[in-house]
């Protein structure tokens, strides 16, 4: 049996605004972003699959975390943690 897969993701505000806020009083803001990948795998028998995936295939630069480091040297700081660039992954899988 072969698959085939599609998956996307879209972080933003439900209002559709370009960046949302990262604490209550909303004086952090990320921007919003879309990132895509594919995977497609194959069972070759009872108990063996491959696996192809591809993730975030646009290369888009985005935080995939952000926080607020409180006091630091008497202000908050940003944190903004970048996520994984263009990847791919290939693999298999026994079942038994």
């Amino acid at each position: 049996m072969s698959e085939v897969g599609m998956g996307s993701a879209r972080i933003a505000p439900l209002d559709g605004a370009r960046s949302f806020g990262e604490t209550i009083a909303e004086t952090l803001f990320a921007d919003s972003y879309f990132i895509w990948g594919l995977k497609a795998g194959q069972k070759v028998n009872k108990n063996w699959t491959w696996f192809l995936e591809g993730r975030n295939l646009s290369n888009q630069k985005y935080a995939a975390t952000t926080g607020v480091a409180r006091n630091q040297n008497g202000a908050d700081g940003a944190l903004f943690l970048p996520g994984d660039g263009r990847t791919a992954y290939m693999g298999i899988t026994w079942n038994y």
